[in-house]
């Protein structure tokens, strides 16, 4: 079995993207409702560490919506497990429920899969959701996967990534 590990070593098939949004629920990929901004390097850069450092987005009177974009380069249906992962923290802020979840997009339902969800703190939690199929999850033409983290008006975060296993041929 071959294992894979995408994260954002490579930007030019992988960037992340936040807006503010007041909406619990993830919204869509092609959402144009707020204003995107991507990552900039030294924003991706504490993506890539395990340091410490972290990106923390204040989204004043808002939810913070952030967006991960992987290509995948392997040949999907030799996928036999998709596994993802992200770790972070909301504190509360002002939008005072501290909830924070994990999501992956549905190619085939064109809607968010909640993975895993808390509720604040100010300490990491590790989220993890792991899948049998990655067919669902990635486009058979894009070869793109989309995870999604949405938490209150202070959130702290690093290091979503994605681990492929796949099947020797």
């Amino acid at each position: 079995t071959a294992t894979y590990v995408y994260n954002f070593t490579d930007t030019t098939d992988n960037f992340a993207r936040k807006c503010s949004y007041n909406s619990i629920s993830p919204v869509a990929i092609n959402f144009t409702g707020c204003y995107w901004q991507y990552y900039s390097s030294s924003q991706i850069g504490n993506l890539n560490n395990t340091d410490g450092n972290r990106n923390s987005w204040l989204c004043m009177n808002s939810r913070c919506h952030l967006q991960y974009n992987f290509t995948i380069d392997q040949p999907i249906n030799s996928i036999t497990n998709l596994s993802v992962r992200f770790v972070g923290y909301d504190n509360y802020g002002m939008m005072g429920d501290g909830k924070l979840s994990f999501h992956i997009w549905n190619w085939t339902s064109f809607s968010w899969k909640e993975i895993a969800n808390s509720v604040g703190g100010s300490s990491d939690k590790n989220f993890t959701g792991s899948f049998t199929s990655a067919n669902d999850f990635i486009n058979a033409t894009t070869k793109v996967l989309w995870l999604s983290v949405v938490g209150g008006n202070d959130l702290a975060c690093f290091l979503p990534d994605t681990k492929i296993l796949m099947a020797d041929k």
